[in-house]
């Protein structure tokens, strides 16, 4: 608006001077007029005003045309209201064309969701699928996560059982190092004594040997002296002969001198000369006699002198092998010097393991001497063993007539029909009729006569309202249960079973579960504490046992001892039945009749039982030998002031017996200490062929498919890494010490034997 008021001005400015010049040249053109002649200038007058009229009147024009829009602008009110407004209707009109765009292009999303909304309200059953989909990639994240957890917790355990297993190894070398070196140390010892011994005897010999040599070479030297004494006196006697002959000459020359002399003197001189020749051709052969016996005498002097030489010498050659001897074994036993640390640690160590308990054990301890060795310890230990037990079975008798209640006469039933089921199982080897025998001693000994309840309950299933009260509903515990704590498979359990036959097991769980109609999650649920899924894996795919880790192999053991008892099927039958709304009340009543009497028998029951125990064990008792026979009656004896310490190891025997079976249907054993071998053993195997032996092992080996692990529990008493040290680096018979000889007794009667321990 500024520039429109100075444009204005200067347009007023330029009309007002315009006037001005017009004015100015009206009047220079007047004047023009007056001076100038009108003819010649005529022309250029009248074309100037019409040439300058055009641009002015434009001017003009234009100049009042913009006074008018001017006068109206001024007239006009303040356009910048009005401006703003229109800028903001411009900017809402823009807007408004954005929101335009905006508004088709949702639409076109509207419709393109429409359409996807359209489809997938038809397709229920993909969202479906998406949401299990869904529900399958969490559970595989989860059972992704809790396998790797099992893996790890696997792993470690693997880790922890093999660092044990490596810990122990290394502790039953150490003490097998530690009798070896004791044994070596002892024979040391001995060898040295001996060798003592021999030197100085040798010495002794020696001494004796030379005095006597040097007594004879004294004889030998007093002979000679004599022989000499003998020469010289035979030399004066010669000399004395010579001059006789010479004077028997100058004699013979004066006879023959003397010729001429009468016959009577002649034949005296005849007589005496030739009784001088003949003393003296004596005398002669006796000189040549002496000279030869002192020859001799020289060359048997010169060969004593040499004889005595190479035996002097050959004597300080052999003792100077002794000493040289006699320093190295002065070196091994300095080097061997720590012999009373680990002397005292074995004193220790047995002090510790093999310490009697029982005072009779004590007392004989202290009657015996205190040098023992470590095998001499082992088999009086085992000895003490086989008497205890021995002394268990006398007390039954005792404990036959005692009332002490139900309970204990129940244990100990339980006890002794472990122990004969035991050795009757070892006489009849496994065979389907001593399977029948034994099932017929087993089962009246174990059933607990009825006393309390109407089903007594075993040791695997507790019924938790009792089932005398009939309290089916609510589910038992089981000891192998991921529920139930009390009791759980330990790592002492774990090692207590070396082998099983997994599919052997599993195929019986099978055709068991398959015989009485019971489900897998019942079965999972109440015995093995795992899921119907776990359960039908491992029936459907069982891994060897060496493959096995100490988790998975718990299930397997669990299984067992499921079966190693009649009454959990029986209880198992009951449940399911249960479940199943059966009449459990009479199936209940059928399961118990065969195996239970009224309450007024049970007394009866309890010695019908001890009955067949008392005979089992007298005919066990019958094949003993005669010096276990007087070891039991020198126990008989003592049983009285006994009573009191027998009796509770009486019932941690039974409680031992009633948790662990001697037998199990998969032809299971259990790790018990192998028997010491007799002198009879070792004399009928006095010469043995080691290489043969182990020949023969590894074929049987590995033709039946025995691992290392239970053929070296069972058969030779080592560990597994022992036995493949044995059968890899065999030793000849004569290289061996008895220790050393033993493992090759024990599989030589093994192989004799086809094999009874491990078939």
């Amino acid at each position: 608006m500024k520039e429109l008021d100075t444009l204005a001005s200067e347009l007023a400015n330029r009309q007002d001077e315009s006037d001005t010049s017009r004015k100015r040249l009206v009047e220079q053109s007047r004047d023009f007029k007056k001076n100038t002649p009108e003819t010649c200038c005529r022309g250029s007058l009248e074309k100037f005003p019409v040439r300058d009229r055009q641009p002015l009147q434009e001017e003009q024009g234009a100049e009042a045309s913009f006074l008018t829009i001017y006068k109206k602008l001024i007239d006009v009110p303040d356009p910048t209201s009005s401006l703003e407004y229109g800028m903001n209707q411009q900017k809402r009109a823009q807007k408004a064309q954005d929101l335009e765009i905006e508004n088709q292009k949702l639409r076109e999303t509207l419709d393109e969701y429409n359409k996807e909304f359209a489809e997938v309200k038809n397709q229920e059953v993909t969202i479906k699928n998406l949401r299990e989909k869904l529900k399958e990639l969490e559970d595989k994240l989860e059972s992704a996560a809790q396998t790797k957890a099992d893996e790890k917790e696997r792993d470690l355990q693997r880790e922890f059982v093999e660092k044990e297993r490596v810990l122990q190894e290394k502790q039953l070398s150490a003490a097998t190092k530690l009798g070896e070196t004791e044994q070596k140390n002892q024979m040391l010892q001995k060898a040295l004594e001996s060798a003592q011994s021999e030197l100085f005897d040798y010495k002794a010999k020696n001494e004796e040997r030379s005095a006597a040599k040097s007594d004879e070479v004294e004889l030998l030297v007093t002979d000679l002296e004599r022989a000499n004494q003998r020469n010289t006196a035979i030399e004066k006697e010669l000399e004395g002969l010579r001059s006789q002959l010479q004077s028997a000459s100058q004699s013979l020359q004066q006879a023959e001198q003397m010729q001429k002399a009468p016959n009577l003197e002649q034949a005296i001189d005849i007589l005496s000369r030739s009784s001088l020749e003949l003393e003296l051709s004596a005398k002669e052969k006796e000189i040549s006699q002496l000279v030869e016996e002192v020859q001799k005498l020289q060359t048997s002097n010169n060969k004593l002198r040499e004889s005595v030489m190479e035996k002097t010498q050959r004597l300080e050659e052999q003792l100077q092998a002794k000493t040289t001897a006699f320093q190295k074994l002065e070196e091994k036993i300095q080097s061997q010097s720590d012999y009373e640390d680990l002397k005292r640690e074995l004193g220790i160590l047995k002090s510790l393991e093999f310490t009697n308990g029982a005072d009779d054990g004590s007392e004989e301890g202290e009657t015996e001497g205190p040098g023992k060795s470590l095998e001499m310890l082992l088999l009086e230990k085992n000895r003490t063993l086989q008497t205890e037990n021995t002394t268990l079975k006398v007390t039954k008798s005792d404990l036959n007539g005692s009332d002490n209640g139900i309970r204990q006469a129940q244990a100990f039933a339980s006890m002794i029909g472990q122990e004969v089921a035991a050795a009757y199982s070892q006489r009849q080897n496994a065979s389907s009729s001593s399977d029948d025998q034994k099932s017929q001693i087993i089962q009246p000994i174990i059933v607990i006569p009825p006393g309390h309840s109407n089903i007594s309950p075993s040791p695997l299933f507790t019924f938790g309202n009792g089932v005398g009260g009939h309290g089916y509903g609510a589910p038992f515990n089981s000891p192998f249960s991921g529920s139930n704590n009390s009791m759980y498979v330990n790592r002492q359990l774990l090692e207590s079973y070396h082998w099983i036959d997994t599919s052997r097991v599993a195929k019986q769980i099978k055709d068991l579960l398959t015989q009485l109609n019971i489900g897998q999650r019942l079965f999972g649920e109440l015995v093995l504490g795992m899921s119907q899924g776990s359960v039908s894996d491992i029936l459907a795919r069982p891994k060897p046992w060496d493959r096995l880790t100490a988790k998975g192999r718990e299930p397997y053991i669990k299984m067992v001892q499921f079966l190693a008892d009649p009454r959990n099927v029986e209880q198992l039958k009951i449940l399911n039945a249960q479940r199943k709304g059966v009449d459990v009340d009479a199936l209940a009543q059928s399961t118990v009749s065969p195996t239970q009497g009224n309450k007024s028998n049970s007394d009866a029951a309890i010695n019908d039982i001890l009955a067949k125990a008392r005979q089992e064990l007298d005919s066990q008792q019958n094949k003993l030998s005669p010096g276990c026979k007087s070891l039991e009656g020198n126990k008989r004896k003592r049983k009285k002031p006994q009573a009191n310490r027998i009796i509770p190891s009486l019932w941690k025997t039974a409680d031992h017996y009633a948790k662990s079976l001697s037998s199990s249907p998969t032809g299971l054993t259990k790790r018990e200490p192998l028997a010491a071998l007799t002198t009879e053993e070792y004399a009928e195997n006095s010469e043995l062929n080691t290489f043969d032996i182990i020949r023969r092992t590894k074929e049987v080996l590995e033709q039946h498919n025995i691992p290392q692990e239970p053929f070296g529990t069972y058969v030779v008493g080592m560990s597994q890494g022992s036995v493949s040290d044995l059968l890899s680096k065999t030793k000849a018979w004569e290289n061996l010490t008895l220790k050393g000889k033993e493992p090759f007794v024990r599989m030589n009667i093994w192989l004799n034997d086809r094999w009874g321990s491990i078939n």
